[in-house]
C-alpha cells in the first residue's frame, strides 16, 4: 500500500491526479444514484435507467482512467493511438453494461457477479488504455501488482453493487458509489505501480507537455458533462 502511495505522489502530475479524481468521485456519486432507479422500475423504463448507468459508468471509469494516464510523469517520449484509445472506451460501456445490467437482476448473488464483471471491465479498460501509449522503451511487468489491481478493482465493484442491490444501511447509494471510486483508483494506481519501462532514447523529442494538459482538461469537461447530463435525468 505505501509502494502505490508514494508511486502516485511522486510519479504524477498532482494537479491532474486531483482532476481524475474529482472526475471520478463526482461520476460515482451519479452512477449509482441512476443505478437506483434501475433496481426499482421495470420494463422500458427499466432499460432506460439502466443504459444512463451504463453511460455514466462507462465516461467515468474512461475519462478518469486518461485523465491520470496524462497526468503519469513517463519521462520518456511517447505517442497515443487514437484506435486503441476509442476502444478502451467501447469496453468500458460494453462492460459497464453487461455488469450493471446483471447487477440489476436484484439478487445477492447477480448483485455481486455484476459488479465483479464492471470490476474486470475497469481492468481491460485500463490496460487496453495503456496499450494505446506507444512507449520509446522496453515495457515489463510485475505481474504480483498486475494481478492485484485485477482483483481490488474485482472486488471493491462487486461489494458496491451488492450494498446497492441488496444493503439497508443508510445512504447506502453514497457509500456504493464510493467503492466504486475506489475500484477505479485502486486499479488505476496499482496498475501503473505494475508497469515498469526502460528508457530506449533515439532523439525523438518528448510529447508537448502543455498540450497533453489541455487535452486532460477536454477530457475532464467531456466526462463531466456525460455525468452532468446524467444527473440531469435523474433530477
Amino acid at each position: 500500500m505505501m509502494t502505490v502511495i508514494h508511486h502516485a505522489a511522486h510519479d504524477h502530475n498532482m494537479w491532474l491526479v486531483l482532476l481524475a479524481t474529482l472526475v471520478c468521485v463526482g461520476g460515482a456519486w451519479w452512477v449509482f444514484r441512476l443505478f437506483a432507479r434501475a433496481t426499482v422500475t421495470t420494463g422500458l423504463q427499466r432499460n432506460a435507467w439502466l443504459l444512463l448507468t451504463t453511460i455514466a459508468g462507462g465516461a467515468t471509469m474512461w475519462c478518469t482512467h486518461f485523465i491520470a494516464m496524462i497526468g503519469y510523469q513517463f519521462h520518456l517520449p511517447f505517442k497515443l493511438n487514437p484506435l486503441l484509445a476509442v476502444l478502451a472506451l467501447a469496453i468500458a460501456m460494453a462492460g459497464a453494461g453487461a455488469g450493471f445490467w446483471v447487477a440489476g437482476r436484484r439478487s445477492p448473488v447477480a448483485a455481486f457477479a455484476g459488479g465483479a464483471i464492471v470490476g474486470l471491465t475497469i481492468a481491460a479498460m485500463h490496460y487496453t488504455g495503456m496499450l494505446a501509449y506507444h512507449l520509446y522503451g522496453t515495457i515489463a511487468w510485475d505481474m504480483n501488482y498486475l494481478i492485484a489491481s485485477v482483483l481490488l478493482s474485482a472486488a471493491f465493484a462487486a461489494a458496491a453493487t451488492r450494498i446497492a442491490v441488496v444493503g439497508t444501511m443508510p445512504h447506502q447509494h453514497t457509500i456504493a458509489g464510493a467503492l466504486f471510486a475506489l475500484a477505479i483508483i485502486a486499479m488505476h494506481f496499482t496498475g501503473m505501480v505494475a508497469f515498469r519501462v526502460e528508457p530506449a532514447f533515439n532523439g525523438i523529442p518528448a510529447p508537448n507537455t502543455q498540450a497533453l494538459v489541455v487535452l486532460a482538461l477536454g477530457i475532464a469537461s467531456v466526462g463531466l458533462t456525460v455525468v452532468a447530463t446524467g444527473g440531469a435525468s435523474y433530477m
